[in-house]
């Protein structure tokens, strides 16, 4: 795989993030100082490859910070719940603010050593990219994860209430077909993330079937820290 750009001018390859050639120093695409979040949404609906590639371009990365912590929030949430239904545990409820403080620094960990990973894997299959590209990305794809902390949980709060972090009576003893519903909106929004995911590595690969195992990779490490941290807190 080959991820490069010919200048028009002089017709020098170039990595496929470089904004002017490395000969000539011709541009060889507009340049992107900064994210504007309302337009990057719409072109993530129209287009995600073009949109993941402005992320790409974009000088300045905006608004990575804030959608990492409203999607850890989320993760923290689904973390309380798989550390109730698996383990029958409650640490995490015991002391939410530490728990969620630990999550989002070791979430924000993990993401950027994946980024590594996927820096070097990128590398090994003839792709030049940048660990701050892949960083983004990889952040950018959560962002379904925001409807989720804001709209689907408060209405999981309205309408369990303090059941909703309990198991007897749950929200599936009190109110099953809802939870059920609410439960495979949860699941829609994860996939969606899997889905955004894999037209980042898209962007920067073109291979359909690498970007896949890249995506796979990606959301079983996810899912294992869920797990593991519901597991492990005390």
């Amino acid at each position: 795989m080959k991820n490069i750009v010919e200048c028009k001018n002089c017709q020098t390859k170039n990595s496929f993030y470089a904004l002017t050639c490395s000969n000539c120093k011709a541009y060889l695409r507009d340049r992107v100082y900064n994210i504007d979040f309302g337009s990057l949404l719409l072109l993530l609906i129209d287009s995600p490859t073009a949109a993941f590639k402005k992320i790409v371009y974009a000088e300045h990365k905006n608004f990575i910070f804030i959608i990492l912590l409203l999607s850890s929030i989320q993760l923290f949430i689904l973390s309380i719940f798989t550390q109730l239904y698996f383990t029958n545990s409650t640490s995490l409820l015991e002391n939410p603010f530490k728990g969620l403080i630990y999550f989002v620094i070791l979430f924000a960990s993990l993401i950027f050593v994946f980024s590594l990973l996927v820096t070097y894997l990128h590398h090994l299959f003839g792709l030049s990219t940048r660990i701050k590209d892949n960083f983004a990305i990889l952040i950018y794809s959560l962002l379904p994860l925001i409807a989720g902390v804001l709209i689907v949980f408060p209405v999981e709060l309205i309408v369990f209430g303090k059941y909703l972090f309990d198991v007897n009576p749950g929200p599936f003893q009190l109110k099953e077909g809802l939870a059920y519903m609410l439960l495979a909106i949860e699941a829609l929004i994860f996939i969606l993330c899997f889905v955004l995911n894999g037209f980042g590595n898209f962007a920067q690969s073109k291979s359909v079937l690498y970007c896949l195992l890249l995506d796979v990779l990606f959301f079983v490490v996810v899912l294992g820290y869920l797990y593991v941290y519901g597991l492990f807190f005390k």
